[in-house]
């Protein structure tokens, strides 16, 4: 016996890696992020070594919940962005994955684009002012993700 429209339950949060080594950039996506209200876990890994062990669950990331989404800064020590996306494309588990790029370097995307190691990746250029980078935050939805607004 149905007693009326089923509440939903809110879809759990998307969970986000970003890869920047960058204090003030993670600070700055951290900061566009509850600018814009979305319901997100953001993690950070600070070189893509880190990055590619928190993705695959290899010791001591185990247990830690998987991303739904990577933000990749392509120049970091240890292996830079541009072997993070390449490690990606040539594991099936990855290779899905959405990934949005921050570069500065228009050279450097179109490179990627052209090797075509960008798989699901799209690429946001920097340096934004933070108004345009929440714009750009906007865009995400083109994955398919479901991003819920905080307070909605």
């Amino acid at each position: 016996m149905s007693t009326g429209p089923q509440a939903s339950s809110p879809s759990p949060p998307i969970q986000i890696l970003l890869v920047d080594d960058n204090p003030v950039d993670v600070a700055f996506t951290c900061a566009a992020l509850k600018h814009a209200r979305l319901a997100n876990e953001l993690s950070v890994a600070c070189d893509g070594v880190d990055a590619l062990a928190r993705m695959r669950a290899e010791p001591p990331y185990e247990h830690t919940p998987q991303p739904h989404m990577l933000l990749l800064d392509l120049d970091m020590p240890k292996m830079d962005g541009q072997t993070v996306l390449r490690e990606m494309r040539g594991d099936e588990r990855l290779r899905k994955l959405p990934v949005v790029v921050l570069t500065s370097a228009v050279e450097l995307r179109d490179e990627l684009m052209r090797e075509d190691v960008s798989h699901e990746a799209r690429f946001i250029l920097k340096p934004l002012k933070f108004d345009e980078f929440i714009r750009a935050i906007a865009t995400f939805d083109v994955f398919g993700l479901r991003f819920r607004r905080v307070g909605s």
